[in-house]
């Protein structure tokens, strides 16, 4: 990777904290983060996101919230002693009338057990484009300002 190639990532990463990734082509690092496409059945795409949605329905049932899956919109991936995801799907929100918003979650699927380690509604980017560090409802996943 060159250093102009590692200033893009870098500054896709920490704009978007992970969610929206260009691919580098000829590049592929340890712990990089890369686009996935979600039609292609490489991983299950969806079955994170719902198990995103289930952690969310369990977390704040309580609240008398409730999601339902709608569908995934984007995946970004990153090899690592797991395989971390950073998903941005639809889904209906059941407290809300049923309005059909976007969310994102950090899931990692592991040898024996996938945990979704992040959950926020999709935030709107600021003036230069940034989503960085708005509410998440339960956040594991950050780097603290380290480039994953």
């Amino acid at each position: 990777m060159t250093e102009e190639e590692y200033c893009s990532y870098r500054d896709q990463v920490l704009k978007t904290e992970g969610f929206d990734v260009d691919r580098i082509p000829g590049v592929s690092c340890f712990h990089q983060i890369q686009p996935y496409n979600v039609d292609k059945k490489t991983w299950d795409y969806e079955g994170y996101s719902r198990l995103a949605i289930e952690e969310y329905n369990f977390r704040f049932k309580d609240a008398n919230a409730g999601l339902e899956f709608v569908k995934v919109l984007k995946a970004m991936g990153q090899a690592a002693n797991a395989m971390r995801f950073y998903l941005t799907l639809e889904a209906r929100d059941l407290a809300d009338g049923g309005k059909t918003k976007i969310y994102q979650a950090v899931v990692l699927s592991g040898v024996t057990k996938d945990t979704v380690s992040s959950f926020r509604l999709k935030p709107a980017e600021d003036e230069k484009g940034c989503s960085h560090r708005k509410e998440w409802f339960w956040e594991d996943h950050l780097c603290n300002g380290l480039i994953c």
